[in-house]
């Protein structure tokens, strides 16, 4: 998949999220890291998430979003090792280890792909911690939008279900 960083916009924009198989993924990842690291941009999770220009749009009229973690994962892909220490990505979570450097806001010349994707990518700790609150019945508390929008659904799903069970008692 040969896709190129035209602009940076927000995580609530209208472009819908790229889709990619998992073949495809690590070329994906690598784009936007080399984007961040040829242009020495800092931006944590929380950036990703809430800034004006924290998330990637491609030349297809798709974009990159993540959860905070997946970002994090990201950044120490562009920056393994920051002041001589190996960088994780917690690193980059809801902060970063250097100043913060977001991409500049410009006009992307390009609409939004056809697609109702919305989704971001999410780590296999992400996965973990809505399954353990799902399992557990417990409340979940994050500000990740990736996970609200997954938990959301879930949480509708369930409640189809229990207004199945009730209307079938």
């Amino acid at each position: 998949m040969d896709l190129k960083i035209i602009g940076w916009t927000n995580y609530d924009s209208n472009f819908p999220s790229v889709s990619v198989t998992q073949d495809e993924l690590n070329d994906v990842l690598l784009t936007v890291a080399r984007e961040i690291k040829n242009n020495g941009y800092m931006l944590s999770g929380e950036d990703h998430q809430n800034s004006d220009t924290g998330v990637p749009v491609f030349d297809n009229g798709t974009c990159f979003r993540a959860s905070m973690r997946s970002w994090g994962v990201i950044m120490t892909i562009a920056f393994p090792e920051v002041n001589g220490n190996e960088t994780q990505y917690m690193d980059f979570y809801m902060s970063t280890p250097l100043d913060r450097k977001l991409p500049e806001s410009s006009y992307i010349d390009i609409s939004p792909a056809d697609s109702d994707n919305f989704n971001g990518m999410i780590t296999p700790q992400d996965s973990e911690m809505i399954s353990q609150s799902v399992q557990m019945g417990i409340p979940f508390m994050t500000t990740d939008k990736a996970l609200r929008v997954i938990m959301d659904e879930i949480n509708e799903a369930l409640s189809q279900l229990d207004n199945e069970d009730t209307e079938n008692s």
